[in-house]
């Protein structure tokens, strides 16, 4: 089974999953997003990065910032996309749609 959220809305429903602190294995699935096999890949490799440190990972999931630096992605990155989607889903709803170019 494959949880994932809408491609205009990833990065908002990432914020949410990031406000938590941590991210379990079923998060990483919305947040990268993937299936679960591809997610507990990850989960655990993360994991063993921060064993190799002699660090222990948190009991209830991963650190964001952990999780942010394998993805090689930023908090303000992810704030940054998450207000362009926004605004696409605003601008699209009141039946405005810019682009580079010129307003339809």
């Amino acid at each position: 089974m494959r949880i994932c959220a809408a491609k205009e809305t990833l990065n908002i429903e990432r914020l949410e999953l990031m406000r938590k602190g941590y991210l379990t294995k079923s998060d990483l699935m919305k947040f990268v997003p993937c299936g679960s096999r591809k997610a507990s890949e990850m989960y655990r490799h993360i994991s063993a990065l921060i064993l190799s440190e002699g660090k222990v990972p948190g009991y209830f999931g991963l650190d964001t910032a952990r999780v942010l630096k394998y993805l090689h992605l930023t908090e303000s990155q992810i704030r940054r996309f998450a207000a362009d989607e926004e605004r696409y889903i605003n601008n699209r709803s009141s039946g405005v749609i810019r682009d580079a170019n010129h307003t339809i």
